[in-house]
Protein backbone atom coordinates (compact mmCIF):
# COMPACT_ATOMS: atom_id res chain seq x y z
CA UNK A 1 0.00 0.00 0.00
CA UNK A 2 1.27 3.48 -0.86
CA UNK A 3 2.25 5.68 2.08
CA UNK A 4 0.67 9.12 2.36
CA UNK A 5 2.92 11.82 0.92
CA UNK A 6 5.10 9.43 -1.08
CA UNK A 7 4.98 8.54 -4.74
CA UNK A 8 5.12 5.02 -6.15
CA UNK A 9 8.92 5.31 -6.47
CA UNK A 10 9.29 6.20 -2.79
CA UNK A 11 9.95 9.89 -3.42
CA UNK A 12 8.33 12.52 -1.18
CA UNK A 13 5.39 14.45 -2.65
CA UNK A 14 6.38 17.91 -1.46
CA UNK A 15 3.58 19.82 -3.17
CA UNK A 16 0.81 17.84 -1.45
CA UNK A 17 2.50 18.36 1.90
CA UNK A 18 2.19 22.16 1.56
CA UNK A 19 -0.44 23.88 3.73
CA UNK A 20 -3.82 24.51 2.10
CA UNK A 21 -3.28 28.29 2.10
CA UNK A 22 -0.23 27.94 -0.19
CA UNK A 23 -2.01 25.53 -2.51
CA UNK A 24 -4.97 27.94 -2.67
CA UNK A 25 -2.56 30.74 -3.57
CA UNK A 26 -1.15 28.60 -6.36
CA UNK A 27 -4.66 27.76 -7.62
CA UNK A 28 -5.49 31.46 -7.74
CA UNK A 29 -3.03 31.87 -10.62
CA UNK A 30 -4.86 29.23 -12.69
CA UNK A 31 -8.08 29.54 -14.61
CA UNK A 32 -11.11 28.01 -12.89
CA UNK A 33 -11.03 25.10 -15.35
CA UNK A 34 -7.36 24.40 -14.62
CA UNK A 35 -7.96 24.64 -10.87
CA UNK A 36 -10.74 22.06 -11.10
CA UNK A 37 -8.50 19.78 -13.19
CA UNK A 38 -6.02 19.60 -10.28
CA UNK A 39 -8.45 17.25 -8.52
CA UNK A 40 -6.84 14.32 -10.33
CA UNK A 41 -3.38 14.99 -8.87
CA UNK A 42 -3.95 13.18 -5.59
CA UNK A 43 -6.65 12.17 -3.11
CA UNK A 44 -5.82 15.22 -0.99
CA UNK A 45 -6.37 17.55 -3.98
CA UNK A 46 -9.69 15.92 -4.98
CA UNK A 47 -11.90 18.64 -3.49
CA UNK A 48 -9.29 21.25 -2.58
CA UNK A 49 -10.34 23.57 -5.40
CA UNK A 50 -13.83 23.80 -3.87
CA UNK A 51 -12.43 25.56 -0.80
CA UNK A 52 -10.28 28.00 -2.73
CA UNK A 53 -11.24 31.59 -1.89
CA UNK A 54 -10.24 32.75 -5.38
CA UNK A 55 -11.18 31.20 -8.71
CA UNK A 56 -10.18 32.97 -11.91
CA UNK A 57 -13.17 32.79 -14.26
CA UNK A 58 -12.57 33.83 -17.85
CA UNK A 59 -15.83 35.44 -18.90
CA UNK A 60 -15.00 34.91 -22.57
CA UNK A 61 -15.46 31.16 -22.05
CA UNK A 62 -19.10 31.78 -21.12
CA UNK A 63 -20.01 34.23 -23.86
CA UNK A 64 -21.76 32.89 -26.91
CA UNK A 65 -20.74 34.16 -30.33
CA UNK A 66 -24.00 32.97 -31.90
CA UNK A 67 -26.49 35.75 -31.30
CA UNK A 68 -30.12 35.09 -32.25
CA UNK A 69 -31.39 37.15 -35.14
CA UNK A 70 -34.22 39.29 -33.68
CA UNK A 71 -34.86 41.14 -36.94
CA UNK A 72 -37.76 38.87 -37.95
Amino acid sequence: MEQAGKSMRGEMDRISSLPDCLIHLTLSFLTAQEAVQTCVLSKRWKNLWTTSPFLNFDLRKFLCDDKPDDSE
